[in-house]
């Protein structure tokens, strides 16, 4: 997981609402105590989500999950739990403080286009023969250099 001291893997995607719903509160709990935290968001890269079923070694795992210095926290009720009890804090204590102002480079969306393909996805390859980008996602996205650890 890289050298971020807390890691949380999420969706933005709404189409399952209360899996949606867990993953915001968790994202405001988590603003509110100011953590810097690496959010990993599934629905952005698959890539992500093959990560995160290899830490927790299951297909189908609920989402959001909190690792803390690489040692699994839990989903949303274990950290409302931990938040509601005032010991969230004492768990994440030595993480970095958010910064002061979003991300110039990405707006804190924490991905930007593929510089290489433009975020199409499709530049050509010498190697393969064909038009698939091997910088970027499937959705021609690459994580934000400026805010995101790499990996």
């Amino acid at each position: 997981m890289g050298e971020w001291h807390v890691v949380l893997y999420f969706t933005s995607l709404r189409a399952v609402w209360p899996t949606f719903g867990a993953c915001r509160d968790v994202r405001a709990i988590l603003r509110g105590l100011r953590i810097g935290v690496d959010e990993r968001d599934v629905s952005m890269d698959d890539a992500i989500l093959v990560e995160l079923r290899v830490l927790l070694r299951q297909d189908g795992p609920q989402l959001p999950q909190l690792f803390v210095a690489g040692r699994l926290v839990g989903d949303a009720d274990d950290v409302r739990a931990l938040h509601e009890s005032g010991e969230l804090r004492r768990v994440v204590a030595g993480a970095p403080l958010l910064p002061p102002t979003t991300c110039a480079s990405c707006g804190g969306s924490r991905f930007s286009p593929c510089v290489a393909c433009g975020g199409s996805h499709g530049r050509f390859s010498e190697k393969t023969g064909g038009f698939r980008c091997t910088g970027c996602n499937e959705n021609g996205l690459v994580r934000c250099a400026a805010c995101c650890s790499a990996g």
